[in-house]
């Protein structure tokens, strides 16, 4: 059993990510979201309207070396940022929220510099906080009896439920997936719990 209980991390996302979408519903005691997860505070992660100094200056840094400071980034230079960055592969490789078209500007092959400086920001926190994600995850994965895994799906969720007690449905842990992979999937992969950790303030990241 996960000590720190992610499952439960997943269904305080859900609350807080879906009421912005829908209607609220009346949540259950048991599965209200604490009062530290927050629109702000997922909010924060998700569009980093204060760029810690520490990653402004070392994106700008990486930006300017690879356009010699005189052209715009294109799309197919930013293999070459994220590593030069020093990004893990595993939060690249397969990364649903790094699809070049949606970071270019329409009709360009440029990349939207407002939108490089958040994913950026974003997977700077996964480098700096790469051994606790990795951490948990594995503790997660461990819980329902795989080792070492890339994603979990429902069946596993199902586990988790039935091991903590939880009492959810089959239909609200299908809505936890949906809202752990904005949308783009139905199982969790560690890069999708990465987000998720960011997402509730468990992510050590500069002021």
């Amino acid at each position: 059993m996960v000590s720190s209980s992610p499952l439960l991390s997943f269904s305080r996302t859900a609350d807080n990510v879906l009421s912005e979408n829908k209607k609220p519903q009346k949540p259950t005691k048991k599965f209200a979201a604490k009062k530290y997860i927050t629109k702000k505070s997922i909010g924060e992660f998700t569009q980093f309207s204060n760029v810690p100094e520490e990653y402004e200056e070392e994106i700008l840094e990486t930006y300017a070396s690879i356009t010699e400071g005189g052209t715009d980034l294109c799309v197919g230079d930013l293999p070459k940022f994220f590593h030069s960055l020093r990004i893990p592969r595993e939060f690249v490789i397969g990364n649903a929220r790094l699809v070049p078209k949606e970071l270019a500007v329409e009709g360009t092959t440029h990349v939207d510099f407002t939108k490089l400086m958040t994913v950026s920001c974003q997977l700077l926190s996964f480098r700096d906080n790469r051994r606790i994600i990795e951490e948990t995850w594995n503790q997660l994965a461990n819980s329902v009896g795989h080792g070492h895994v890339s994603t979990l799906n429902l069946d596993d969720l199902k586990v988790l439920n039935k091991d903590l007690k939880t009492g959810m449905s089959d239909t609200l842990l299908l809505d936890m997936l949906v809202v752990a992979t904005e949308g783009k999937g139905v199982s969790v992969s560690m890069v999708d719990f990465a987000y998720i950790l960011g997402k509730l303030g468990q992510l050590t990241i500069p002021k």
